[in-house]
């Protein structure tokens, strides 16, 4: 993929990232991990990209098909209207999700640190947190072939950050995870690869 952001010199890059992987990114900031996320996740338009996920090519894919099996969580709480559950309801209706399983995202599945209660709270009553932890667990339980994570353990305290860790070494083998950290003992700890972005004069 090659392309360019505002002021940012033009970004050029190539790689795989494999089934059962956990690659982590880092670099500092403002060098483009977040940009790159996006990207990946085709919700920024930068530049040019070749993209497949599994056998499919990106081009052959409609946009959403596409957000479904490369799934971007964003690093800090989104401002959502109305509850966890509201959203979890909406996001079943959509057609895109159309002959799925249903979401699990509550208490007993495998995201870890959830209540019942962070379900019927609004967003806005949610701490840092507690709305990463439920955002992390809504996206876990969609299932998609790549889970694009934006720094999602920021704002977790060192227990739960682990227990995050966990459940990512332990996704299946039919699926990959792509990270940005700026935790260089967290990408040792669950990276499976490491890419590393510098800036240059």
């Amino acid at each position: 993929m090659e392309g360019k952001v505002g002021k940012v010199r033009p970004l050029k890059v190539q790689f795989p990232a494999m089934a059962g992987e956990v690659v982590c990114i880092m670099g500092p900031s403002g060098v483009g991990k977040s940009t790159l996320l996006k990207w990946i996740a085709d919700l920024s338009r930068y530049g040019s990209a070749k993209m497949a996920v599994g056998t499919r090519d990106k081009d052959t894919m409609a946009p959403q098909e596409w957000r479904r099996e490369v799934l971007y969580v964003h690093q800090v709480k989104a401002p959502l209207p109305g509850t966890p559950r509201k959203l979890i309801q909406a996001l079943e209706k959509l057609k895109v999700r159309s002959g799925l399983p249903v979401l699990a995202a509550e208490p007993g599945s495998p995201a870890p640190g959830l209540e019942e209660s962070m379900l019927e709270r609004s967003w806005s009553e949610l701490s840092g947190g507690e709305g990463q932890r439920m955002m992390f667990a809504i996206a876990l339980s969609t299932n998609p072939k790549c889970l694009v994570l934006d720094e999602p353990t920021s704002a977790l305290d060192e227990a739960s950050k682990i227990l995050v860790e966990e459940v990512l070494k332990k996704r299946g083998s039919d699926s990959c995870v792509i990270m940005a950290t700026h935790d260089g003992k967290q990408a040792e700890r669950v990276g499976t690869s490491l890419w590393t972005f510098t800036q240059t004069a």
